[in-house]
């Protein structure tokens, strides 16, 4: 039910510059806390994507050996150099493999992390909008009771 109110000469004027203060405060500090969430969000893609790449890095540094390993062994050894092949093929599908799967888990962690984000953002921005709304309501209500 809305009420009207006229301000008599004893009612204090609102402190309608104080509130607007206040309220730009806790937008500001909101926009902070969005950012802060943001940066860890970039900071945890962005570890995710080095200890990806490390191991990634750290996986074909081992297949590059074990390659040398192979061709070295070619060089000296027939009937061996095929058994060792044979093993070192199946190692290395298995790093392939692994490699995939550390791609896919690093596209996954990026989407999430993207998509909680985005989340995060989503939320963050539709609590600004109700607070701007409760604002806008709240100096209605104000302007109502002056006038």
């Amino acid at each position: 039910m809305a009420q009207t109110h006229t301000n008599s000469a004893s009612d204090p004027a609102p402190d309608l510059s104080g509130e607007n203060r206040q309220l730009q405060r806790t937008i500001a500090q909101m926009r902070d806390a969005l950012e802060d969430k943001d940066h860890e969000a970039r900071r945890l893609v962005q570890k995710a994507q080095s200890d990806a790449t490390a191991e990634i890095t750290q996986l074909k540094s081992t297949v590059q050996s074990l390659r040398d390993a192979l061709e070295e062994q070619a060089a000296s050894i027939g009937d061996t150099v095929q058994a060792a092949r044979a093993e070192t093929a199946a190692e290395i599908r298995q790093l392939k493999d692994t490699i995939q799967g550390l791609r896919e888990t690093l596209e996954d962690q990026r989407s999430d992390a993207a998509r909680d984000r985005q989340s995060l953002l989503l939320a963050h921005r539709n609590e600004i909008k109700e607070l701007e709304t409760m604002v806008q309501k709240l100096r209605a209500s104000l302007t109502e009771k002056s006038a």
